[in-house]
Parts: structure tokens; C-alpha cells; sequence
């Protein structure tokens, strides 16, 4: 099952606009008088950083499949966590940087740490969860 993050509207605006602050550098740097390979070095490091920002914000998704939970944010962040290795699921509120585009979180805590994660629809991405790894604590905070 796949779920879309979750996106505070001013999140979503800020990351669209980084975006295209990025494009319109990499194009406009082309309208200065620095020297061409300068220029072509710019356009693509802005045009780079346009593209992950944007990737992020339209391709944050987490997959609950095949035994695993796949986290994916942007062409960086792809994560797959085993089903078998998640220990306990408990709602947090943080800014703390992570695969999630919403301060409403739910901290998912395996053998190794933990990652956060922001469905859209948090209760049947818990129901999902929980029937392909019934084993599964939740946090007396989240109805299941």
C-alpha cells in the first residue's frame, strides 16, 4: 500500500518556491558576464538543487509492501525497513529533518534508531501496518 506524505501547506510553499528560485537562477545566470564555463558550472549546481528540492516535495511516499516499509523522499532519502525489525509506532510532533513534510509525525522505532513519517492518511496507514506486522507495539496515543 503506498501512502503520500503529509505536507503543511507553508512547508509545501516554501520548498515549491526554493524550487523555483533554483530554476530561474540557473537560467538567469546566463545573462551575466561571468565566464561561460562559470556560468554553465552555476546553472547546473542551481538547476541540481532545484531538482532535489523539488523531488522531495512532490516524491516523499511510504510503501508498506512485501514484508518491508520503504520510505522514499525526493531522489535522496530511500530507506527500507523490515517489518520484523520494527519494535514500536507512537505519534510525535517535531521539526527534526526526516522523510516527513508535516510536524504531525508518527516515529517509527526499529532495532537501529528510529525514522518519522507523515501519511496523509495516518490511520489506515496504522491499520496497514499493524495487520502485516500484528507484533507490532503502538503508543497508547494512536488508535488503531
Amino acid at each position: 500500500m503506498r501512502f503520500q506524505s503529509r505536507k503543511e501547506k507553508w512547508v509545501g510553499v516554501l520548498l515549491w518556491g526554493a524550487s523555483l528560485v533554483c530554476y530561474v537562477l540557473a537560467v538567469t545566470i546566463f545573462f551575466t558576464n561571468l565566464n561561460l564555463i562559470v556560468q554553465i558550472l552555476l546553472a547546473v549546481v542551481f538547476a541540481v538543487f532545484g531538482i532535489i528540492t523539488h523531488s522531495a516535495v512532490i516524491g516523499t511516499v511510504y510503501i508498506i509492501d512485501r514484508g518491508n516499509l520503504r520510505i522514499k523522499s525526493g531522489i535522496l532519502i530511500r530507506k527500507t525497513i523490515p517489518l520484523s525489525r520494527i519494535v514500536k509506532v507512537r505519534p510525535v510532533v517535531s521539526w527534526e529533518a526526516s522523510a516527513a513534510l508535516s510536524h504531525k509525525r508518527l516515529r517509527i522505532y526499529d532495532h537501529t534508531g528510529y525514522w518519522d513519517v507523515s501519511p496523509e492518511r495516518a490511520d489506515e496507514f496504522i491499520r496497514q501496518l499493524k495487520e502485516a506486522a500484528p507484533y507490532i507495539h503502538l503508543d497508547s496515543d494512536i488508535r488503531s
